[in-house]
């Protein structure tokens, strides 16, 4: 992941986030308030960071969705987690419409 100006021309933050096998990372989000970053997508990483203590710590598929959270900056992953069942999963966000 990475993060530039609005104009492409100046990097400002750049960052790995995976584990040791296939890590995808299909749609990132950005909390409006918190300016927190949210990435989710799939892995075959047993080993992906952040999961312990995450809503579910355990791989046990061929691929698992991840979703992870990030400071604004891409220093700090506070927390990722695993979702899916014993089968293949892809993790992707849907559009958010205000209530």
């Amino acid at each position: 992941m990475s993060r530039l100006n609005s104009t492409l021309t100046t990097l400002y933050q750049s960052t790995f986030l995976g584990g040791a096998a296939d890590d995808y990372g299909f749609d990132i989000a950005i909390h409006p308030a918190t300016a927190n970053i949210y990435v989710t997508g799939y892995t075959s990483s047993n080993d992906f960071p952040g999961i312990t203590g995450g809503a579910d710590s355990t791989f046990t598929g061929t691929t698992e969705v991840f979703v992870s959270r990030l400071n604004s900056a891409l220093t700090i992953p506070y927390q990722s987690t695993y979702l899916g069942g014993s089968s293949s999963d892809t993790g992707v966000a849907l559009p958010f419409i205000p209530p």
